[in-house]
Protein backbone atom coordinates (compact mmCIF):
# COMPACT_ATOMS: atom_id res chain seq x y z
CA UNK A 1 0.00 0.00 0.00
CA UNK A 2 1.33 3.26 -0.77
CA UNK A 3 2.12 6.22 1.48
CA UNK A 4 -1.04 8.06 0.62
CA UNK A 5 -3.12 5.35 1.09
CA UNK A 6 -1.89 4.54 4.35
CA UNK A 7 -2.14 7.88 6.02
CA UNK A 8 -5.63 8.09 4.34
CA UNK A 9 -6.70 4.97 6.08
CA UNK A 10 -5.65 6.47 9.45
CA UNK A 11 -6.83 9.96 8.60
CA UNK A 12 -10.21 9.63 7.53
CA UNK A 13 -11.70 7.30 10.66
CA UNK A 14 -9.79 10.21 12.38
CA UNK A 15 -12.59 12.50 11.53
CA UNK A 16 -15.35 9.98 12.33
CA UNK A 17 -14.79 9.17 15.79
CA UNK A 18 -17.44 10.16 18.59
CA UNK A 19 -17.16 12.39 21.55
CA UNK A 20 -15.53 10.62 24.50
CA UNK A 21 -12.59 11.32 27.19
CA UNK A 22 -9.60 11.53 26.02
CA UNK A 23 -7.55 8.67 27.21
CA UNK A 24 -10.64 6.97 25.24
CA UNK A 25 -10.29 9.11 21.77
CA UNK A 26 -6.37 8.69 22.21
CA UNK A 27 -6.42 4.93 22.25
CA UNK A 28 -8.65 4.84 19.40
CA UNK A 29 -6.07 7.14 17.36
CA UNK A 30 -3.56 4.48 18.27
CA UNK A 31 -5.55 1.70 17.44
CA UNK A 32 -6.23 3.04 14.15
CA UNK A 33 -2.43 3.98 13.66
CA UNK A 34 -0.91 0.35 14.75
CA UNK A 35 -3.47 -1.05 11.85
CA UNK A 36 -2.27 1.50 9.16
CA UNK A 37 1.55 1.36 10.07
CA UNK A 38 1.40 -2.36 11.24
CA UNK A 39 3.00 -1.67 14.89
CA UNK A 40 2.70 -4.36 17.13
CA UNK A 41 2.71 -1.34 20.29
CA UNK A 42 1.11 2.20 19.86
CA UNK A 43 1.65 4.66 22.34
CA UNK A 44 0.44 8.51 23.15
CA UNK A 45 2.14 10.01 25.92
CA UNK A 46 1.59 13.08 26.89
CA UNK A 47 3.47 15.13 29.35
CA UNK A 48 2.64 15.20 33.15
CA UNK A 49 3.63 18.38 34.65
CA UNK A 50 3.59 17.44 38.70
CA UNK A 51 5.66 14.99 37.78
CA UNK A 52 7.67 15.54 34.87
CA UNK A 53 6.99 12.20 33.36
CA UNK A 54 5.33 11.21 29.68
CA UNK A 55 2.36 8.94 30.57
CA UNK A 56 0.81 7.04 28.04
CA UNK A 57 -2.33 8.27 28.13
CA UNK A 58 -3.61 6.63 24.80
CA UNK A 59 -2.50 3.03 24.39
CA UNK A 60 -3.23 0.08 21.13
CA UNK A 61 -5.43 -2.61 22.32
CA UNK A 62 -2.67 -4.93 20.91
CA UNK A 63 -1.03 -8.19 23.03
CA UNK A 64 2.33 -6.18 23.52
CA UNK A 65 0.23 -2.93 24.52
CA UNK A 66 -1.53 -5.05 27.59
CA UNK A 67 2.14 -6.56 28.73
CA UNK A 68 3.04 -2.71 28.94
CA UNK A 69 -0.21 -2.04 31.23
CA UNK A 70 0.63 -5.12 33.52
CA UNK A 71 3.92 -4.45 34.13
CA UNK A 72 3.29 -0.79 34.54
CA UNK A 73 5.71 0.32 32.10
CA UNK A 74 3.28 3.11 30.77
CA UNK A 75 5.11 5.95 32.61
CA UNK A 76 8.54 7.62 31.28
CA UNK A 77 10.18 10.14 33.83
CA UNK A 78 11.90 12.98 31.77
CA UNK A 79 15.02 12.85 33.83
CA UNK A 80 16.01 9.60 32.91
CA UNK A 81 16.69 10.64 29.42
CA UNK A 82 15.05 8.12 27.22
CA UNK A 83 14.80 8.33 23.83
CA UNK A 84 10.87 9.23 24.18
CA UNK A 85 12.21 11.80 26.53
CA UNK A 86 15.00 13.12 24.14
CA UNK A 87 12.22 13.28 21.53
CA UNK A 88 10.00 15.47 23.77
CA UNK A 89 12.55 17.95 24.63
CA UNK A 90 14.43 18.39 21.12
CA UNK A 91 10.89 17.63 19.29
CA UNK A 92 13.54 15.53 16.60
CA UNK A 93 11.87 12.21 15.84
CA UNK A 94 13.61 9.03 16.61
CA UNK A 95 13.49 5.76 15.04
CA UNK A 96 16.10 2.33 15.58
CA UNK A 97 15.84 -1.11 14.19
CA UNK A 98 17.95 -2.03 17.14
CA UNK A 99 16.69 -0.72 20.32
CA UNK A 100 18.57 -3.15 22.17
CA UNK A 101 21.82 -1.53 21.42
CA UNK A 102 20.77 1.46 22.74
CA UNK A 103 22.22 2.47 25.96
CA UNK A 104 19.89 5.08 26.97
CA UNK A 105 16.45 2.63 26.56
CA UNK A 106 14.54 1.64 29.62
CA UNK A 107 15.98 -1.84 30.67
CA UNK A 108 12.25 -2.80 30.90
CA UNK A 109 11.06 -1.94 27.30
CA UNK A 110 14.12 -4.41 26.43
CA UNK A 111 14.01 -7.27 28.15
CA UNK A 112 10.60 -7.55 29.79
CA UNK A 113 8.74 -6.01 26.28
CA UNK A 114 11.52 -7.38 24.37
CA UNK A 115 11.24 -4.87 21.61
CA UNK A 116 13.56 -4.17 19.34
CA UNK A 117 12.24 -1.56 16.81
CA UNK A 118 11.14 2.04 17.70
CA UNK A 119 9.71 5.01 15.98
CA UNK A 120 8.89 8.17 18.19
CA UNK A 121 7.79 11.97 16.94
CA UNK A 122 6.23 14.52 19.14
CA UNK A 123 3.15 15.93 19.53
CA UNK A 124 2.78 19.80 19.14
CA UNK A 125 -0.91 21.38 19.83
CA UNK A 126 -1.38 25.11 18.33
CA UNK A 127 2.68 25.18 18.68
CA UNK A 128 3.24 23.64 21.67
CA UNK A 129 4.98 20.46 22.98
CA UNK A 130 2.43 18.05 24.58
CA UNK A 131 4.06 14.70 24.14
CA UNK A 132 5.32 12.27 21.76
CA UNK A 133 3.52 9.45 19.85
CA UNK A 134 5.52 6.26 19.53
CA UNK A 135 5.82 3.01 17.59
CA UNK A 136 7.19 -0.04 19.11
CA UNK A 137 7.58 -4.00 17.85
CA UNK A 138 9.87 -6.89 18.71
CA UNK A 139 10.42 -6.78 15.25
CA UNK A 140 14.13 -5.90 14.04
CA UNK A 141 14.01 -2.48 11.54
CA UNK A 142 10.38 -2.85 11.60
CA UNK A 143 9.85 0.56 10.56
CA UNK A 144 10.79 2.38 7.58
CA UNK A 145 11.50 6.15 7.04
CA UNK A 146 8.36 6.22 5.72
CA UNK A 147 6.90 4.48 8.47
CA UNK A 148 8.23 7.65 10.47
CA UNK A 149 7.43 10.22 8.02
CA UNK A 150 3.54 8.92 8.31
CA UNK A 151 3.83 9.71 12.26
CA UNK A 152 5.41 12.74 12.17
CA UNK A 153 2.24 13.83 9.90
CA UNK A 154 -0.33 12.23 12.19
CA UNK A 155 1.41 13.54 15.61
CA UNK A 156 0.90 17.04 13.98
CA UNK A 157 -1.57 19.53 15.00
CA UNK A 158 -4.78 18.15 12.99
CA UNK A 159 -5.79 22.09 12.41
CA UNK A 160 -2.14 22.27 10.53
CA UNK A 161 -3.40 19.47 8.11
CA UNK A 162 -6.50 20.98 7.26
CA UNK A 163 -4.61 24.44 6.13
CA UNK A 164 -3.36 23.15 2.46
CA UNK A 165 -6.77 22.17 1.47
CA UNK A 166 -8.26 25.21 2.48
CA UNK A 167 -5.70 26.94 0.84
CA UNK A 168 -6.55 24.79 -2.29
CA UNK A 169 -9.81 25.42 -2.29
CA UNK A 170 -9.47 29.07 -2.05
CA UNK A 171 -7.47 29.16 -5.28
CA UNK A 172 -10.13 27.32 -6.78
CA UNK A 173 -13.07 29.49 -5.77
CA UNK A 174 -10.12 32.71 -7.39
CA UNK A 175 -10.21 30.89 -10.16
CA UNK A 176 -13.43 29.55 -10.90
CA UNK A 177 -14.86 33.35 -10.22
CA UNK A 178 -12.30 34.49 -12.70
CA UNK A 179 -13.51 32.38 -15.52
CA UNK A 180 -16.91 33.02 -14.53
CA UNK A 181 -18.14 29.85 -13.35
CA UNK A 182 -19.96 30.56 -10.89
CA UNK A 183 -21.69 27.34 -9.58
CA UNK A 184 -18.19 25.75 -9.02
CA UNK A 185 -17.50 29.22 -7.23
CA UNK A 186 -20.78 28.79 -4.96
CA UNK A 187 -19.79 25.05 -4.62
CA UNK A 188 -16.24 26.52 -3.19
CA UNK A 189 -17.66 29.02 -0.84
CA UNK A 190 -19.91 26.29 0.53
CA UNK A 191 -16.84 24.09 1.01
CA UNK A 192 -14.63 26.58 3.07
CA UNK A 193 -17.53 26.91 5.07
CA UNK A 194 -17.36 23.27 6.22
CA UNK A 195 -13.84 23.58 6.62
CA UNK A 196 -14.06 26.53 8.56
CA UNK A 197 -16.56 24.31 10.67
CA UNK A 198 -14.18 21.18 11.27
CA UNK A 199 -11.12 23.90 12.17
CA UNK A 200 -13.56 24.68 15.00
CA UNK A 201 -15.14 21.55 16.29
CA UNK A 202 -10.92 20.41 15.68
CA UNK A 203 -10.07 23.01 17.85
CA UNK A 204 -12.33 22.88 20.56
CA UNK A 205 -11.74 19.09 20.93
CA UNK A 206 -8.12 20.01 21.38
CA UNK A 207 -9.31 22.22 23.89
CA UNK A 208 -11.34 19.84 25.83
CA UNK A 209 -8.10 17.86 26.08
CA UNK A 210 -6.32 20.22 27.41
CA UNK A 211 -8.82 20.91 30.12
CA UNK A 212 -8.66 16.48 30.52
CA UNK A 213 -4.96 16.37 30.70
CA UNK A 214 -4.74 19.63 32.71
CA UNK A 215 -2.83 21.21 30.05
CA UNK A 216 -5.42 24.27 29.68
CA UNK A 217 -2.57 26.83 30.60
CA UNK A 218 -3.31 30.91 30.44
CA UNK A 219 -0.90 33.46 29.76
CA UNK A 220 -1.67 36.56 31.91
CA UNK A 221 -1.40 39.67 30.99
CA UNK A 222 -2.99 43.14 31.97
CA UNK A 223 -5.95 43.64 29.80
CA UNK A 224 -8.80 46.57 29.44
CA UNK A 225 -11.90 44.60 29.36
CA UNK A 226 -14.37 47.24 28.07
CA UNK A 227 -11.86 47.44 25.09
CA UNK A 228 -12.17 43.69 24.71
CA UNK A 229 -16.05 43.41 25.04
CA UNK A 230 -16.43 45.58 22.23
CA UNK A 231 -13.86 44.37 20.23
CA UNK A 232 -15.59 40.70 19.93
CA UNK A 233 -18.70 42.31 19.57
CA UNK A 234 -17.38 44.17 16.43
CA UNK A 235 -15.66 40.35 15.26
CA UNK A 236 -19.16 38.73 15.50
CA UNK A 237 -22.03 41.65 14.51
CA UNK A 238 -23.62 39.75 11.72
CA UNK A 239 -25.31 42.38 9.05
CA UNK A 240 -29.03 41.60 9.92
CA UNK A 241 -28.17 41.69 14.02
CA UNK A 242 -27.92 44.56 15.93
CA UNK A 243 -25.42 43.81 18.89
CA UNK A 244 -24.70 46.38 21.09
CA UNK A 245 -21.90 47.34 24.02
CA UNK A 246 -23.61 49.26 27.09
CA UNK A 247 -20.57 50.23 29.54
CA UNK A 248 -21.06 52.00 32.35
CA UNK A 249 -17.95 52.56 33.15
CA UNK A 250 -15.00 53.99 30.79
CA UNK A 251 -12.14 51.40 31.65
CA UNK A 252 -11.58 48.30 33.74
CA UNK A 253 -8.55 46.19 34.32
CA UNK A 254 -7.80 42.47 35.20
CA UNK A 255 -4.90 39.91 34.86
CA UNK A 256 -5.86 37.77 32.37
CA UNK A 257 -5.46 35.85 28.76
CA UNK A 258 -6.75 37.68 26.51
CA UNK A 259 -6.97 34.97 23.59
CA UNK A 260 -9.08 33.09 26.03
CA UNK A 261 -11.11 35.23 27.43
CA UNK A 262 -12.08 36.08 24.11
CA UNK A 263 -12.57 32.77 23.30
CA UNK A 264 -15.16 32.28 25.56
CA UNK A 265 -16.94 35.62 25.72
CA UNK A 266 -17.18 34.51 21.46
CA UNK A 267 -18.66 31.44 22.41
CA UNK A 268 -21.58 32.58 24.81
CA UNK A 269 -22.16 35.28 22.03
CA UNK A 270 -22.78 33.45 18.94
CA UNK A 271 -25.25 31.53 20.83
CA UNK A 272 -26.93 34.84 21.62
CA UNK A 273 -27.12 35.74 18.34
CA UNK A 274 -27.81 32.31 16.77
CA UNK A 275 -30.67 32.35 18.17
CA UNK A 276 -31.85 36.19 18.77
CA UNK A 277 -34.90 37.21 16.27
CA UNK A 278 -33.52 39.72 13.77
CA UNK A 279 -35.87 42.44 15.09
CA UNK A 280 -34.11 42.16 18.35
CA UNK A 281 -30.57 43.40 19.66
CA UNK A 282 -28.81 41.08 21.39
CA UNK A 283 -27.09 43.68 24.09
CA UNK A 284 -23.38 43.24 25.80
CA UNK A 285 -23.88 45.02 29.68
CA UNK A 286 -20.92 45.65 31.84
CA UNK A 287 -20.48 47.41 35.16
CA UNK A 288 -18.12 47.07 38.31
CA UNK A 289 -19.69 45.65 41.23
CA UNK A 290 -19.01 43.61 44.20
CA UNK A 291 -19.14 39.97 44.91
CA UNK A 292 -18.23 38.73 48.79
CA UNK A 293 -14.60 39.40 48.31
CA UNK A 294 -13.58 41.62 45.71
CA UNK A 295 -14.25 44.03 43.05
CA UNK A 296 -15.32 42.16 39.81
CA UNK A 297 -16.55 43.18 36.31
CA UNK A 298 -20.18 41.76 35.46
CA UNK A 299 -20.68 40.98 32.14
CA UNK A 300 -24.18 40.22 30.79
CA UNK A 301 -24.76 38.89 27.41
CA UNK A 302 -28.79 38.93 26.90
CA UNK A 303 -30.95 38.52 23.75
CA UNK A 304 -35.20 37.72 23.15
CA UNK A 305 -35.05 34.40 21.78
CA UNK A 306 -36.60 31.16 22.35
CA UNK A 307 -34.38 30.42 25.31
CA UNK A 308 -33.80 27.42 26.76
CA UNK A 309 -35.57 24.61 27.91
CA UNK A 310 -35.87 24.25 31.93
CA UNK A 311 -34.40 20.65 31.96
CA UNK A 312 -31.67 21.70 29.86
CA UNK A 313 -30.94 24.77 31.60
CA UNK A 314 -29.37 22.96 34.59
CA UNK A 315 -27.06 21.00 32.44
CA UNK A 316 -26.33 24.22 29.39
CA UNK A 317 -22.48 24.31 31.02
CA UNK A 318 -21.45 20.65 30.68
CA UNK A 319 -19.72 19.09 28.07
CA UNK A 320 -21.58 17.53 24.90
CA UNK A 321 -24.78 19.54 25.84
CA UNK A 322 -26.59 21.29 23.01
CA UNK A 323 -29.91 22.55 22.57
CA UNK A 324 -32.51 21.04 20.08
CA UNK A 325 -31.19 23.02 16.96
CA UNK A 326 -27.87 23.35 17.46
CA UNK A 327 -25.24 22.13 14.58
CA UNK A 328 -22.17 21.87 16.94
CA UNK A 329 -21.20 19.62 19.40
CA UNK A 330 -22.58 21.43 22.48
CA UNK A 331 -18.46 22.13 23.40
CA UNK A 332 -18.68 26.04 23.59
CA UNK A 333 -20.49 26.77 26.64
CA UNK A 334 -18.77 23.84 28.53
CA UNK A 335 -15.38 25.78 27.28
CA UNK A 336 -16.24 29.19 28.16
CA UNK A 337 -17.32 28.50 31.94
CA UNK A 338 -13.91 26.19 32.11
CA UNK A 339 -12.48 29.50 30.98
CA UNK A 340 -14.39 32.03 33.18
CA UNK A 341 -13.26 29.72 35.87
CA UNK A 342 -9.60 28.89 35.14
CA UNK A 343 -9.61 33.49 35.38
CA UNK A 344 -11.13 33.20 39.26
CA UNK A 345 -14.86 33.80 37.75
CA UNK A 346 -18.21 32.46 37.44
CA UNK A 347 -20.42 32.43 34.99
CA UNK A 348 -24.24 31.31 35.52
CA UNK A 349 -27.25 31.27 32.55
CA UNK A 350 -30.82 32.42 33.08
CA UNK A 351 -33.21 31.97 30.47
CA UNK A 352 -37.53 31.84 30.60
CA UNK A 353 -38.96 29.93 27.44
CA UNK A 354 -40.73 32.83 24.91
CA UNK A 355 -38.61 35.43 26.47
CA UNK A 356 -34.89 35.22 26.25
CA UNK A 357 -31.55 34.31 27.73
CA UNK A 358 -29.31 36.38 30.00
CA UNK A 359 -25.80 35.07 30.88
CA UNK A 360 -24.00 36.95 34.02
CA UNK A 361 -19.86 36.58 34.00
CA UNK A 362 -18.19 37.98 36.90
CA UNK A 363 -14.48 38.88 36.94
CA UNK A 364 -12.11 39.45 39.25
CA UNK A 365 -10.77 43.01 38.80
CA UNK A 366 -7.54 44.94 40.16
CA UNK A 367 -6.66 47.91 40.73
CA UNK A 368 -4.29 50.52 38.35
CA UNK A 369 -0.91 49.83 40.85
CA UNK A 370 -1.88 46.32 40.95
CA UNK A 371 -2.20 45.48 36.89
CA UNK A 372 1.31 47.88 36.33
CA UNK A 373 0.17 50.97 35.14
CA UNK A 374 1.01 54.28 35.70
Amino acid sequence: MSSERRLLSILEPLFELGPASIDVVLSQCADLIAAGLESEKVDAFLYEGASDSLVAIGTSHTPLAALQRRLGLNRLAIANGDPMSKVFRSGECYRTGHADQDSTQPRGVIDSLGVRSMAAAPIDVAGVRRGVLSLASPRTDAFSADDLALLRIVAHDVRNLLQPIIARVSLMRERADGEGRTPDAQDAVRALAGLGRLSAIVTDLLDVARLDTGMLALKRDRLELVALLRATAETLRPPDVEVRVDSFCEQLHLQADGDRLRQALENVLSNAIKHSPRTAAVVLALESTRNATAEVGKIVISDQGPGIQPDLLPRIFDRFVAGEHSAGLGLGLYLARAIVVAHGGTIEMHSVVGQGTRCEILLPLVHEAEAGLS
